[in-house]
């Protein structure tokens, strides 16, 4: 609600046009209708044109997900991309705040991401899915002296407080742990991930260079066993997931063992041909110092 102030606020001055995307997920009964009211009267008392997406049911089956909080996010990420493409809007914008950044890095930070992965949660400007976060530097207590001063309407989420989901027993009870100790926390998060994003920037220039080197088909990619070895070990494991991508076309259940298995056996074994690692859907050989990276045909 503060950034749909912000919003209006701005338009005047700005000329831009924007209209508002609320989704009620009903999982609160009359608090979800509740959410929505706010919502749908401020559009309408302010002339904002806006449209409510409902999820039901069946839209809860149609995504698949390890828990509710996984399902609900791939319903919003395919109701806004719907919305921007109907629309043809230029640019999504979220209201997440630096909280959200921090509890959902440390989130992923718990669950063993990558610094890859680490690098690219909640960017301030997603230009693949066009989506743009101009609130993520400002913490949620700032945001709600704002709104307290404008006296914007908002409502808050009970289920917040619901520790049974991970998410909420970060936010409540460690995260404020954590500012007890640094009450900067969430600024040296948003810093960090940036020093992450722009060392990773490099990492994934220097291996398009290396990539030229490549043998690459859509079934098969052969990389000379001298220029594997003697890459840095980082440019090592970032090319084997690089090759599990193109591959496979993504890289879910690939996991850091997977990598290292791989890693070690092409260096342990600087001699052997034959097959060095399988699963159900890889294959690593060596064929004269050539290392054979190939779709697994069984799979």
């Amino acid at each position: 609600m503060v950034m749909l102030h912000l919003f209006l606020s701005t338009q005047a001055l700005l000329k831009h046009s924007f209209s508002v995307l609320h989704m009620n997920h009903h999982l609160r009964g009359l608090d979800s209708d509740q959410d929505e009211q706010v919502v749908s009267s401020f559009c309408s008392h302010h002339s904002i044109p806006y449209d409510i997406v409902h999820f039901r049911p069946p839209d809860w089956e149609s995504v698949t997900g390890t828990g509710l909080e996984e399902k609900a996010r791939k319903l919003r990420k395919r109701a806004l991309e719907k919305t921007r493409q109907e629309l043809s809007l230029d640019v999504c914008v979220i209201g997440h705040s630096q909280n959200d950044l921090s509890e959902t890095f440390l989130f992923n930070f718990i669950r063993g991401s990558s610094p890859e992965k680490l690098s690219s949660i909640l960017p301030m400007w997603d230009p693949t899915n066009r989506i743009f976060r101009p609130l993520l530097c400002f913490s949620r207590q700032r945001i709600r002296d704002y709104a307290s001063q404008y006296h914007i309407p908002f409502r808050d989420d009970a289920t917040n407080q619901d520790t049974q989901f991970s998410r909420n027993r970060l936010r409540n009870n460690i995260l404020p742990e954590i500012a007890k100790i640094n009450p900067a926390f969430a600024s040296s998060i948003l810093r960090f991930q940036d020093i992450l994003s722009t060392e990773n920037d490099w990492i994934e220039k220097t291996l398009q260079d290396t990539m030229k080197s490549w043998d690459i088909t859509s079934h098969r990619i052969r990389v000379p066993q001298a220029l594997f070895c003697s890459l840095h070990k980082a440019l090592q494991r970032r090319s084997i997931l690089q090759i599990h991508s193109l591959l496979q076309g993504h890289r879910v259940d690939f996991s850091f063992a997977c990598v290292e298995t791989i890693r070690m056996a092409i260096l342990s074994h600087p001699s052997k041909n034959g097959i060095l690692y399988t699963d159900p859907k890889m294959n690593v050989e060596r064929e004269d110092n050539v290392i054979n990276f190939r779709i697994n045909e069984v799979f």
